[in-house]
Parts: C-alpha cells; sequence; structure tokens
C-alpha cells in the first residue's frame, strides 16, 4: 500500500529517528565531524578509522537508493522481520538491511501495553547502535522509515555468523580464541558505557571481511544508567527474548529475584557461546526448558567436550540403542583435547554460579 505512516506507532518512530539522526556522530573535533560521521573509536573513544561510505551525508534515506538483492532468499525472515544483502547505487557498497514491518510489530501486543510492543524492542535497538563506536560492535550506517517498515542499514558481514561455522562438528580452539578475544573487546566496550549486552549467543556474533568479529543483537541490550545514575544490579527482564537465547542467559537474569543482575551476565552467556563453537551444538537444546533452567539454578553447567571430560570417557559405547550420528559425535570428542586454559576459562571463569567471581 502507498499510504503515509499515520498510525501512533508509526509517528513515535519517526520521532524517534529523527531525534537519533543527530546522534550519527563520534567525540572528535569539529573537522573531523564534517569529514565522517560515522567512526570506530577505541576504548579512549577517538576516532581510529572510518567507513569507506557515509549513509547519513549520502543519498540514503530512500528504498530508490538500495539496490536489494534476492528478495525472495533472504538472509533471515519473520512474521515482522526480512533481512536483505544490498548494495548502495551511489558507493557501490555492499550492505545488511533490516526492514521492519511497523504495523504488525506494533498491533503483536497479548497486554494491549504499547510499551511491551515489539516496535519498542527495534527503538532500543537504533538508540543503542546510534551512540556506540567500536570496532568490534556493529555499526548502525543510517535508518529510516518507509510509508509502514522501518529500514536499518548496516554493514555486510561477509562470512555470516560465528556459530553457522562450527556446525556441526565445533571449531578448533586457536580460531575460538580470536573470535572470543572480539567479544571480550567489544563486551568491554559495551560494559564501560554502562550497557549489558543480554543476548551474547553465535548467532549475535558476525565475521566481517577482514576476519574481523562483531556483536549484534543489541535490541536486548540494557543500560545500568537509570536516572543519571549507575546502578549496581538492574532488575529488568529481556522483552519479546526468544527461547533459543534462553539457552544463554546467566541464572541470575532467569530467577528473576530481588537480587538483580549486572555485566557479569554477560560474561556467563560468553561461557554459552564457548561451549557451542567447541562442540558444534547449543547446549541445553535437547531437554525442556523447565529442565534448563532447574541445571542452571543449582549450578550445573555444560562444557567443552572433549577426551578429558567424564561423559567422553563414560560413554557407553556397547549400547545398541545410539544412533550412528551420536557415535559420529563421540569419536570426534574423544579424538581432541582443549587446553587447560580453555577449560579453565570456559568453566572456573565464565560459567561460575557465583556471578562476583566471574
Amino acid at each position: 500500500m502507498n499510504k503515509k505512516l499515520s498510525t501512533p506507532i508509526g509517528k513515535m518512530v519517526v520521532g524517534i529517528r529523527r531525534s537519533i539522526s543527530s546522534h550519527h556522530d563520534c567525540n572528535c573535533d569539529q573537522q573531523q565531524q564534517q569529514q565522517h560521521s560515522i567512526c570506530q573509536h577505541n576504548n579512549n573513544n577517538c576516532c581510529q578509522q572510518k567507513l569507506t561510505v557515509d549513509l547519513n551525508q549520502s543519498k540514503a534515506w530512500h528504498p530508490k537508493y538500495y539496490r536489494q538483492q534476492q528478495q525472495q532468499n533472504p538472509l533471515y525472515e519473520t512474521k515482522f522481520i526480512k533481512i536483505i544483502r544490498a548494495d548502495h547505487i551511489d558507493t557501490d557498497t555492499k550492505l545488511v538491511i533490516k526492514i521492519i514491518d511497523l504495523e504488525s510489530s506494533g498491533n503483536n501486543n497479548d497486554n494491549c501495553d504499547p510499551k511491551s510492543s515489539l516496535i519498542d524492542v527495534h527503538i532500543n535497538e537504533i538508540n543503542m547502535m546510534t551512540k556506540l563506536r567500536h570496532t568490534n560492535v556493529i555499526q548502525m550506517l543510517t535508518s529510516f522509515v518507509n510509508e509502514n517498515y522501518l529500514w536499518q542499514v548496516m554493514p555486510l558481514a561477509e562470512y555470516g555468523s560465528a556459530d553457522q561455522w562450527s556446525r556441526p562438528n565445533g571449531l578448533p580452539e586457536s580460531i575460538i580464541a580470536l573470535i572470543i578475544k572480539d567479544v571480550l573487546n567489544g563486551l568491554n566496550y559495551l560494559h564501560r558505557k554502562g550497557i549489558i549486552h543480554r543476548a551474547v549467543c553465535g548467532s549475535h556474533i558476525l565475521i566481517m571481511a577482514n576476519g574481523s568479529c562483531v556483536l549484534t543483537g543489541l535490541k536486548y541490550s540494557a543500560n545500568v544508567i537509570q536516572m543519571g545514575r549507575w546502578q549496581p544490579k538492574i532488575h529488568q527482564y529481556p522483552r519479546h527474548i526468544t527461547a533459543k537465547l534462553l539457552n544463554f542467559l546467566a541464572p541470575e537474569i532467569l530467577e528473576q529475584n530481588l537480587l538483580g543482575y549486572n555485566s557479569k551476565s554477560d560474561i556467563y552467556s560468553l561461557g554459552i557461546v564457548c561451549c557451542e563453537l567447541a562442540n558444534g551444538c547449543i547446549p541445553f537444546e535437547d531437554i525442556v526448558l523447565t529442565e534448563m533452567l532447574l541445571d542452571k539454578l543449582t549450578g550445573n553447567f555444560p562444557r567443552p567436550l572433549d577426551s578429558t571430560c567424564d561423559e567422553i570417557r563414560n560413554f557407553p559405547t556397547n549400547d545398541p540403542d545410539i544412533s550412528n550420528e551420536v557415535q559420529e559425535k563421540y569419536n570426534l570428542y574423544k579424538n581432541r583435547t582443549f587446553s587447560s586454559h580453555f577449560h579453565m576459562f570456559t568453566i572456573d571463569h565464565c560459567l561460575n554460579f557465583d556471578s562476583s567471581s566471574r
């Protein structure tokens, strides 16, 4: 339909888009801002590297400026969201565009509470991403509203996500170490900014053309700076989080008690990611959610599987009911050994039930 966005939700998004567009700049001097308003920062928030295209200064605020690729075969698609590859026509830059149906997202609200709508989650993502500049955090190049759709334009991750490369047999320890190093750099930057990611997982770690990894999935993030004060603990539960992401959440988030949680919850999720990348599958994915919750709250945790694990040493190799797929996994795990440092980092430092010890 060729109608203007006139719903209350649409007007709200337009207003927010206009307000955040002024934040598409870096904390650099005025001359650097004129040269490029999208740049990357090191830990001191200095301008470190500029992108090859500045979509806030170029023609980029309408779909006609993009050449969409494979619309019938999107990178990701749900009822409300479609993610596609595209080229920026003026600069021939390869990009990824997330297109969100505002009407459907806004109406997907069981409680009739506008604050709980899915669109609020996407607005949170835009507000977060436009304020962040780091080589290991995904950049929001620009965003705009066209008719009933919100467009978010981001760099293309040429090599997809880390979880895709880990399946089905897992990755070598050296590769995992390089990925985790970049993720830690990104998390350190976010935590220094007062942001808890709350959705660290393999599918939210994208691999760029130069081999570096960036964190995405910021729509689930939370800010610990409230009313101008840094809160040592927060109690917000991620809204509209998917069932798959529950496997990565720290027990203190799932418990939802008065003690709350802090940025250490992301470190627990990082430990789950280590297991995911090492084993080639998502931990807890073969059990029901209540059992997963019980395991986490009682201190049970997954681990990188190799020849040193009791689960592998005590594997019932003579059981006739074992499938060929499980047998192949066992043969893979028993013939490899991760370093003690990797086990210690994953189990003792990341998956420690006591968040203060992470």
